[in-house]
């Protein structure tokens, strides 16, 4: 019986991936690359912005695809597609964000944030935990408020990021191997999507990721693997 075009793209981009995971010759990873850059794509139609045309989108998505070949480690348990849209995401991400925030935060909050950054910092390695809002603003001389209010505008920042991701999920797609993909995300419950996209879309480290939710970056770890492996057994 003769492949359909989906099979036939899957059992391609399989072995294009093995070649690339065997040699790790870079002809192999830009053959590898070539092949999945319909995943740079569709992140750049995603999330493109005025500032941003399309071949530029596709561009900065673009080291984000070479980011997931590089990382990619098989024994994991995630498909390499859903690995590397992840990845590639996060990086067109990151380029927005940082040149054309969402949110636009004010200046005596960024700096407010900032100061706090340094000090949760210090505290952290000297309490060796994650230090209260109270503990961060009686070390700055500051009322807890203000603090508050900057951590609030830092989330809204963050947070905006990733329900942006969220509304696009389906925009432009057509084939099921491409749908499967968010699919796989909505099988997940919201904690669990909130970590996978936080991790991979807006950089987020565990460590905040705890701190946020309230739990060690340990508990961390353990959701996020549960989540990928929700991911991978869905996309099987």
């Amino acid at each position: 019986m003769t492949a359909n075009p989906t099979e036939r793209a899957t059992v391609e981009g399989e072995a294009v991936l093995a070649r690339w995971l065997l040699t790790r010759a870079v002809a192999d990873r830009n053959a590898l690359v070539e092949h999945f850059w319909y995943l740079c794509r569709r992140a750049a139609l995603r999330l493109r912005r005025d500032a941003l045309d399309r071949e530029d989108a596709e561009q900065v998505a673009a080291l984000g695809l070479i980011k997931a070949a590089e990382y990619f480690r098989p024994g994991e348990g995630v498909p390499f597609e859903a690995y590397a849209w992840t990845m590639v995401l996060g990086e067109l991400l990151h380029y927005i964000r940082d040149s054309t925030p969402l949110v636009r935060v004010p200046r005596r909050l960024r700096a407010a944030e900032r100061r706090a950054g340094v000090m949760r910092d210090e505290l952290r390695q000297r309490m060796l935990r994650e230090p209260t809002n109270s503990e961060v603003a009686a070390e700055l001389g500051v009322d807890v408020a203000e603090i508050d209010e900057a951590e609030r505008a830092r989330r809204a920042q963050r947070f905006e990021d990733l329900a942006h991701v969220r509304e696009g999920s389906t925009v432009g797609l057509s084939t099921p191997d491409r749908v499967a993909l968010d699919v796989a995300l909505d099988r997940l419950d919201e904690r669990e999507r909130l970590l996978v996209l936080a991790t991979f879309g807006a950089g987020r480290t565990q460590t905040e990721l705890g701190a946020h939710l309230g739990c060690s970056q340990r508990h961390v770890s353990r959701l996020l693997s549960r989540a990928l492996k929700k991911m991978a057994d869905h996309l099987r």
